[in-house]
């Protein structure tokens, strides 16, 4: 059962890894293609591109947040993956990252056509496969540590009242 904790650590790490390295690829690329191409002035609505120059920071900020912990919790799990306690502990970071990822991915979806978001105009589709993504990963983490827990129900003590 270790060396299964131990690929789903792997897995982990490299999402994290990944999600990191699409966060910096983002802020280098994104601002010089928008200073090369600069969008047509809003004619409505001026505050566009100054929330646009907020919103966007922050949805990087948050995706990098997410692909963080994952890392980190990857790293920690590969390190604990004989421990099946500490494993699950540590996983358990892993799961609020996906919940970051997904409920970022779920503004990206809703709001990613909005011209006060600053996001490109397919970033829709992004939405969704990161949902697909985090989702994905997070019901591995929920039914790896589902298993684990009912691998271990045989050996813990009994609570008050049971036998």
């Amino acid at each position: 059962m270790s060396w299964l904790r131990r690929a789903l650590s792997v897995l982990v790490t490299a999402a994290g890894a990944f999600v990191v390295v699409i966060c910096a690829v983002s802020l280098v690329i994104i601002p010089q293609q928008v200073a090369e191409n600069p969008p047509p002035p809003p004619t409505q609505n001026t505050g566009s591109a100054a929330t646009g120059l907020v919103v966007f920071p922050l949805v990087v900020s948050a995706a990098l947040l997410a692909g963080l912990l994952l890392l980190w919790s990857g790293v920690r799990g590969v390190r604990s993956a004989g421990d099946p306690r500490v494993w699950s502990l540590r996983q358990r970071t892993a799961l609020w990252a996906c919940l970051i990822g997904a409920l970022l991915a779920l503004f990206i979806f809703l709001f990613g056509e909005a011209p006060w978001t600053g996001l490109q105009s397919d970033s829709r589709k992004w939405g969704v496969v990161t949902v697909f993504f985090y989702g994905v990963l997070g019901f591995l983490l929920i039914m790896m540590l589902a298993l684990q827990e009912e691998d271990d129900g045989d050996h813990r003590p009994p609570r008050d009242g049971e036998r």
